[in-house]
C-alpha cells in the first residue's frame, strides 16, 4: 500500500516526489523546501534572487510537471557556421520531433520575428533548418532556447544526419504502429461479434462484455500509441497555434471518450473507429518515413564518401613502396600535409600527387565511369576512389573545403530552398488545421440540429477531422526538390541554389560561352612568327613567364608547350578581354594579348602583321600578340576545335523552343570558322568584352526575357551572376564555379541537356503533387462533412493521400535522364 506521507511537492513545479528523494533546503526560519530535481531547484532561486518570487502567488491554472530537461549548449553548434558576411552567420540546425507542415510553419514564424534573423527555412523532407543571423543582434543560444520552448530538439549538423533522425522516427512508428495494430485486430473481432449481434441479436450481457473488452483494448491504442499525436498537440496548443496531430488527437479521442459514454449508456460504440484511426495513420506515417529515407540515400552514399581518418606522411626520401603512414582523425588535417592514399580506398581531400601513378574512379564527381589515370603532378578529389595503386598525395584543401564537402553543402543549402509556390502554399497550411475544426464543429451542430442524433454528428465531424491532410501539400514540393537535386548529383551536376528548378521553366533564352564550353577547351599550340629580330625561343619564353600566372587556355597552352627556364616576375595584370601585361625582374615590359592590347600599349602593327592574322583566323586559330618594351616580337597562333556532341544538342535544344546565343571574346573571323557546324543553329556575338557579354545578358533580363548562361572561365563570372540562371562547367575557374548557380562536374554539355530535363520532370512532378494534395481535400472534406465516409475509411484515405505524393515524388528516382 502506498504511504501518501512519504510524498511532498516540489516547492517550484508542484509534482509530488519521494521525499527521501527530494532535493531539500532548509531556511533560516526552519521551513523546509523541497525540490524534485537540481532544475526546479535552480529556477527557483533564479525567480527568487530576480526579486520575482510573487510568481508563485499569482499562478493559476498551473498544471504540476517538471521542467523540461531539454537543454543545448551553442558550443555544440560553433563547428558548423559559415560566415556569410561581416556580421551574418549561417548555421545548418536539425530539428527533431518535427510532425507535420504546421510544425514547419511554427517554427519559421517563431524563430523569423527573433531580431537579429535574417532568414530561417525548415525542410520539412530531411527536417533540417538552415537559420541566417546578425550576430552583433542576437546570440545563438537564443535562437536554441526558441525552439527548445517550442518543444522541439535542435541537433548540431555535424554530430547527427537526417538519416538518423529520419531511422528513429521510423522505429518509432513501427514499433507503436505494432502495438496498435496489434489490439485493433483484437478489437475488430469483437466488433464483428456486435455488429452481428446488432443485426441478429445478442444478450445484454454479452453485448456489454464484449464493450467493455473492445474498451479495455482500445485503451492502449489511444494512450501508447497514439501518444506522440496527443504530445504535439499539447505542445501545439502551448504555443498557440495548431497542427495536424491536433486533428488525428480530436478524431481519435472524440470518438473513444463518445464510446466510454454509450458504453455507460448502452448505446453503439465506436471504441474500433477511435483504434484504427490511430493505426491507419501510423501506419501511413511509417512508410512515409520508410520511403524518405530511401529517397535521401544518395545524400547518404555522399556523405559516407567523407572517410573519418587520413595516413599522414612525414617524408618523400624512401621509395613509394617503403613509405608508411600513421593514421590521424580527418579534423586535424592541415593544408600542405602529405597523405598516403591506398589501393582501393577513398581519397579525403583534394591534393596534388608527388609519388604513384593510379587508376582513378571520378564517377561521384562526373557521372562518368571510366577511371581516369592520373600521375605526378596530376590534382585529385575527395570523395573519388583510388583503384589501382599506391599515391602520395600533398593537401591542397582542409577538409571543410574539399569538393566532396563543398558538394554536400551545396546540395543541402538548395534542398532548403522555399520555392515561390511553396511560399503560398506555406500560407494556406497555416490557416487549414483551424479551418478544419471550424469546418467539424460546423458539421456536429448542423447534423444535430438536422438529425436530432448525437451519435450520427460526432461520427461525421470526426470524419471531417481525421481525413484533412495538410500534411500532403507541406511535403509536395521540398521532398521532390530533394530527390531532384540528389538525381542531379548522382549525375554530375550540383544544384547550389533551388530556385532555379523553378525558374528555369520560364527561360526561352540560353547563352553559352565559347572556349572550354562548346570547344574542347585544349588550345594546341599551332605556329608562331617572329618580328624584330626576336627568336622563337625569345618569344615563347617571355610569353610563358608571364602566362603561368594566368587561368585563361592559352595559358595553359602555352606553359604546357614551353618546357625551357622561365623568367622572373614582378609585377602581372590581367586585362579581361585583351590579355596579360606584366614586368619582369630585369624592368622589361611583356604584353600578351590581342590588337587592342597592342595598340593600347603603343605596339605598332602594319597592314601585312594584320593580313596575316586574318589568314590564321579564317583557319579557325586563335591569335596573341607578344611585345617586349613596346616592340612587337612575335605572333602565336593556337587552334581549338568544337565539341563532337555540340551540333546534335544544338539541334535538341532547337526543338524544344530555346533560342541559343554564342557569346565571344575571340574575333569574329577565327570563331565562325571554329563553330561553322552551329552557325547556323545560333547567334553569335564576337570581339566581346567580359562586361559586355554582362550587359548584353542584363539587356535581356530588363525585357523580361529569363535566361541562361553556361561557362567556364574566369572572364565568365560577370555573365554567369548577372544572368538569371549561371551554370558553370567544372573544369573552370574556382571563381565563375564560385559565382553559379549550378555545376556541371564533367564538362559535357550533354550533362546540360539532361539537367534541363530532369528540371522540366521535377517541376511536372512538383505540379502533380500540388494538384493532388489540394483536389484531395477539396473533394474529401466535403464528402466526409456530408457524411458519405466513415471514420476508419476517413484514417485510410488521409494516410493514402499522404502516401501518394511521396511516391509520386519518389519516382523522379526512376526517371532516365536523356
Amino acid at each position: 500500500m502506498k504511504n501518501n506521507d512519504s510524498l511532498v511537492e516540489c516547492s517550484h513545479c508542484l509534482l509530488k516526489v519521494k521525499k527521501n528523494s527530494a532535493i531539500v533546503e532548509e531556511l533560516t526560519s526552519g521551513e523546509k523546501l523541497y525540490f524534485c530535481c537540481s532544475g526546479c531547484h535552480s529556477v527557483y532561486h533564479f525567480v527568487k534572487d530576480g526579486g520575482l518570487e510573487k510568481f508563485y502567488e499569482i499562478r493559476k491554472d498551473y498544471i504540476p510537471g517538471q521542467v523540461k530537461r531539454i537543454k543545448v549548449t551553442d558550443e555544440l553548434f560553433k563547428d558548423d557556421i559559415k560566415v556569410i558576411d561581416e556580421n551574418t552567420l549561417e548555421l545548418p540546425i536539425f530539428v527533431s520531433d518535427i510532425r507535420c507542415a504546421a510544425c514547419i510553419w511554427l517554427i519559421e514564424n517563431s524563430i523569423s520575428k527573433l531580431n537579429g534573423v535574417k532568414y530561417v527555412r525548415v525542410n520539412y523532407a530531411t527536417h533540417k533548418m538552415l537559420v541566417h543571423y546578425d550576430s552583433s543582434l542576437i546570440e545563438l543560444n537564443n535562437i536554441l532556447s526558441t525552439i527548445t520552448n517550442l518543444g522541439y530538439c535542435p541537433i548540431p549538423s555535424s554530430l547527427s544526419s537526417t538519416n538518423s533522425i529520419i531511422e528513429d522516427e521510423k522505429r518509432n512508428y513501427f514499433v507503436r504502429f505494432g502495438v496498435a495494430s496489434f489490439f485493433s485486430m483484437q478489437i475488430m473481432l469483437y466488433s464483428v461479434a456486435l455488429y452481428a449481434g446488432y443485426f441478429q441479436g445478442i444478450s445484454h450481457n454479452l453485448k456489454n462484455m464484449f464493450t467493455f473488452i473492445t474498451f479495455l483494448l482500445a485503451t492502449p491504442v489511444i494512450f501508447y500509441a497514439g501518444k506522440p499525436f496527443f504530445i504535439n498537440s499539447i505542445k501545439s496548443l502551448k504555443n498557440r497555434t495548431l497542427n495536424m496531430d491536433i486533428l488525428i488527437f480530436m478524431g481519435s479521442f472524440f470518438a473513444y471518450s463518445y464510446s466510454i459514454y454509450a458504453m455507460l449508456n448502452g448505446k453503439e460504440v465506436y471504441f474500433d473507429s477511435s483504434a484504427m484511426i490511430i493505426t491507419l495513420i501510423l501506419l501511413g506515417r511509417f512508410i512515409e518515413s520508410s520511403i524518405k529515407l530511401k529517397a535521401s540515400k544518395e545524400m547518404l552514399l555522399l556523405k559516407a564518401l567523407q572517410p573519418q581518418q587520413v595516413k599522414k606522411v612525414y617524408s618523400l626520401d624512401e621509395d613509394l613502396e617503403d613509405i608508411t603512414g600513421e593514421v590521424h582523425k580527418i579534423d586535424d588535417l592541415k593544408v600542405g600535409d602529405l597523405l598516403i592514399v591506398y589501393e582501393g580506398e577513398t581519397i579525403p581531400v583534394d591534393g596534388t600527387i608527388l609519388k604513384g601513378v593510379s587508376d582513378v574512379d571520378e564517377a561521384m564527381l562526373t557521372g562518368e565511369s571510366i577511371p581516369v589515370t592520373k600521375s605526378v603532378g596530376n590534382i585529385v578529389f575527395s570523395g573519388t576512389k583510388n583503384i589501382s595503386g599506391k599515391i602520395v598525395i600533398r593537401a591542397e584543401k582542409d577538409f571543410k573545403n574539399s569538393t566532396v564537402s563543398k558538394i554536400i553543402e551545396a546540395i543541402e543549402k538548395a534542398q532548403n530552398t522555399t520555392f515561390k509556390t511553396q511560399k503560398a502554399v506555406d500560407k494556406i497550411i497555416s490557416v487549414f488545421v483551424p479551418s478544419i475544426i471550424l469546418i467539424s464543429f460546423a458539421t456536429f451542430f448542423i447534423w444535430f440540429y438536422l438529425s436530432n442524433n448525437l451519435e450520427l454528428s460526432i461520427i461525421n465531424a470526426v470524419s471531417v477531422l481525421v481525413i484533412s491532410c495538410p500534411c500532403a501539400l507541406g511535403i509536395a514540393t521540398p521532398l521532390a526538390l530533394m530527390i531532384s537535386t540528389n538525381i542531379a548529383a548522382k549525375n554530375g551536376i550540383i544544384v547550389k541554389n533551388g530556385d532555379i528548378i523553378e525558374d528555369m521553366k520560364w527561360v526561352k533564352d540560353i547563352f553559352f560561352d565559347k572556349t572550354g564550353t562548346l570547344t574542347e577547351g585544349k588550345l594546341t599550340f599551332s605556329n608562331i612568327t617572329t618580328f624584330n629580330g626576336f627568336s622563337v625561343d625569345e618569344v615563347v619564353s617571355y610569353a610563358a613567364s608571364l602566362e603561368k600566372y594566368s587561368e585563361h587556355p592559352i595559358a595553359k597552352s602555352l606553359i604546357d608547350y614551353y618546357e625551357g627556364d622561365l623568367k622572373g616576375i614582378k609585377s602581372f595584370k590581367e586585362i579581361p578581354g585583351n590579355g596579360i601585361e606584366g614586368i619582369t625582374l630585369n624592368n622589361e615590359t611583356i604584353c600578351v594579348g590581342n590588337v587592342e592590347l597592342m595598340k593600347k600599349n603603343n605596339v605598332e602593327l602594319d597592314y601585312n602583321i594584320l593580313e596575316l592574322m586574318g589568314s590564321e583566323q579564317l583557319d579557325g586559330k586563335i591569335v596573341v600578340f607578344v611585345s617586349i618594351n613596346a616592340k612587337l616580337a612575335g605572333m602565336i597562333s593556337f587552334k581549338d576545335q568544337i565539341k563532337s556532341n555540340v551540333k546534335e544538342i544544338f539541334e535538341k535544344l532547337l526543338l524544344k523552343g530555346y533560342k541559343l546565343h554564342v557569346l565571344t571574346g575571340d574575333s569574329e573571323k577565327s570563331t565562325y570558322a571554329t563553330l561553322a557546324p552551329i552557325k547556323d543553329y545560333a547567334e553569335i556575338s564576337t570581339s566581346l568584352t567580359p562586361f559586355e557579354k554582362a550587359e548584353i545578358i542584363k539587356k535581356f533580363i530588363q525585357d523580361g526575357r529569363k535566361n541562361i548562361f553556361v561557362g567556364d572561365g574566369i572572364n565568365d563570372a560577370p555573365s554567369i551572376k548577372n544572368a538569371s540562371i549561371g551554370i558553370a562547367m567544372g573544369s573552370g575557374s574556382e571563381l565563375a564555379i564560385e559565382t553559379s548557380d549550378a555545376v556541371i562536374m564533367n564538362s559535357n554539355i550533354a550533362t546540360f541537356l539532361k539537367f534541363l530535363n530532369l528540371v522540366k520532370f521535377t517541376n511536372y512532378t512538383i505540379k502533380a503533387n500540388l494538384f493532388w494534395a489540394f483536389m484531395y481535400n477539396i473533394i474529401m472534406i466535403p464528402l466526409a462533412a456530408t457524411g458519405h465516409i466513415h471514420p476508419i475509411i476517413s484514417a485510410g484515405f488521409m494516410s493514402i493521400s499522404s502516401i501518394i505524393v511521396v511516391l509520386n515524388s519518389v519516382g523522379l528516382r526512376f526517371y532516365r535522364l536523356t
